[in-house]
């Protein structure tokens, strides 16, 4: 990927010359980033815009495409069809759309030359850490709820001679994204163009190697139903980075189960949904926990390459049964988090089965830098004590996140301002709160601003010709304002509407007023 940063730089002189055909609506597409798509490599090849690319796969792409041999590349960010809605839930209505063969142009005649079967592909390496790769989506469309379906072509698949076809690939990861991130410079931005991106943890099946395909689908959830198919190829190495994250003590004081008792032992996702990934409950026949922590761990040995408790040997992970209070709880993904309880033998008292309730208590804005506190102690649960898991994109260092307790502190991450005057990303502060006896659960999420220190708050002074669209936040006169959404965001770009203007009305055409 880093090196696609400096094909980009290198490739100013033909962008210049293709720039001026990009689609209207750019600003609305996404293309996979890591591992690269096929059109996206090409789009950023310093000589794309060339009638004869030097990357032997971009010239065979140019050629297949004689009509329009760039369009492939210079549309990178639309590899696309429509299906409206519900029908795009029916992955039998999908593959009507896209016939086995046009996979990768998303059944797009103009597009025809991705789908080629070649040897000449970019492949991009991959090495899993602990079983999982990370895909990263370059989006330009944060505020639209989307579902993610991401692909491996089975083994046996060679993209070499065979057009790729449903029965071909293997779905890995389907999940929901509701926001792009901020670029944080790990993520490829053509031409400025990229507003955030989408990274989603990915299970590899084990002893994957060789050559392979990475087919993502991105479907937008609105009634055109536009979804984006890219084709990556990928070169697995055979290997796996050993790569663990303490996620604290295994033993937390007044963690004692006894003999006929249960322990429930989950990992939950890094999603907002907070899904578990592992969810076993472990019979405990010896309140030791030096027997029935090795039992636990024996227990979890299948799901070895997500989670493992003990301590950490060089690259082993071993259990201490002389001093269990010396084991940590280790996660392949940093970002996902734990539940450990007890399920006791209480002798049949019914379970209620009404699901918590969660509550969060906290600040709605806070200045880059500052420590702020949510409170979850309000929440409602029914069967004594909730298991609370907090989760923010607001941190400055998510790595540090505590989860458990029913109150949640972190230093706010600093501002950002993707676009002067543009609107904030969508910041949030998410708590789920578990009740391990009837096994429900409850979601909730807050919005949280993040204020610029000894700033505007994101209001900046207005200016003429200041390029402002839907969404875009001004002060002036002493007011502050926001450009409306829709159509009439338009208007706000015209010096004429000026928000405010002393003894002008058209400006209340396209700006609102913010309290």
């Amino acid at each position: 990927m880093r090196n696609l940063h400096r094909y980009m730089r290198a490739a100013l002189k033909w962008v210049l010359a293709g720039i001026v055909v990009l689609p209207a609506l750019a600003l609305a597409h996404v293309a996979t980033d890591t591992p690269v798509a096929r059109q996206f490599y090409c789009r950023g090849q310093a000589d794309f815009w060339s009638p004869n690319p030097s990357d032997a796969g971009c010239r065979a792409l140019l050629e297949a495409n004689k009509d329009l041999p760039h369009y492939p590349g210079q549309q990178w960010n639309q590899v696309s069809i429509e299906i409206p809605k519900p029908q795009y839930e029916d992955q039998a209505v999908v593959e009507q759309y896209i016939p086995d063969g046009k996979l990768c142009s998303a059944n797009n005649p103009e597009m025809r030359g991705l789908d080629q079967p070649s040897d000449k592909w970019h492949k991009t390496p991959i090495t899993p850490k602990n079983g999982f790769l990370q895909v990263i989506i370059s989006g330009t469309a944060p505020h639209v709820s989307s579902d993610v379906y991401i692909y491996l072509s089975k083994p046996g698949y060679n993209s070499a001679t065979m057009p790729l076809k449903w029965s071909d690939l293997e779905l890995l990861k389907k999940e929901r994204v509701d926001k792009a991130l901020p670029d944080d410079g790990t993520a490829l931005n053509p031409l400025g163009l990229m507003q955030g991106y989408f990274r989603i943890n990915v299970p590899i099946p084990a002893g994957r190697s060789g050559n392979a395909v990475l087919y993502t689908r991105f479907q937008r959830d609105d009634p055109n139903g536009e979804g984006f198919y890219n084709c990556s190829d990928v070169t697995f190495s055979g290997g796996t980075a050993p790569e663990w994250y303490a996620k604290g003590p295994f033993l937390l004081p007044g963690f004692t189960p006894h003999s006929g008792d249960k322990i429930r032992f989950r990992v939950l996702g890094a999603d907002d949904s907070h899904d578990e990934v592992v969810d076993i409950r472990h019979p405990v026949t010896d309140a030791n926990p030096a027997v029935w922590g090795l039992g636990l761990v024996q227990a979890l040995s299948s799901f070895k390459t997500i989670v493992q408790i003990g301590e950490l040997k060089g690259t082993s992970i071993i259990y201490n049964t002389v001093e269990p209070g010396n084991n940590q709880i280790f996660l392949a993904d940093k970002n996902a988090s734990i539940g450990m309880s007890i399920i006791t033998d209480d002798g049949g008292t019914p379970v209620d089965q009404r699901p918590p309730v969660a509550n969060i208590q906290g600040p709605a804005e806070a200045t880059e830098g500052e420590t702020v506190t949510f409170d979850g102690g309000s929440s409602v649960g029914y069967n004594g004590k909730l298991t609370y898991i907090w989760s923010t994109n607001a941190a400055k260092d998510a790595s540090n996140i505590p989860n458990h307790e029913s109150t949640f502190s972190f230093t706010v991450a600093p501002y950002f301002d993707a676009i002067p005057g543009g609107p904030q990303p969508d910041h949030n502060v998410s708590l789920t709160v578990y009740d391990h006896k009837n096994l429900k659960k409850d979601p909730k999420q807050v919005v949280f601003l993040i204020k610029k220190a000894g700033g505007d708050d994101g209001f900046p002074q207005w200016k003429p010709n200041g390029g402002y669209n839907s969404g875009s936040q001004v002060s002036n006169y002493g007011v502050k304002y926001r450009c409306k959404q829709g159509s009439a965001g338009a208007w706000c770009g015209q010096n004429e509407n000026e928000p405010g203007k002393p003894g002008s009305t058209f400006w209340q055409r396209a700006w609102d007023v913010v309290p």
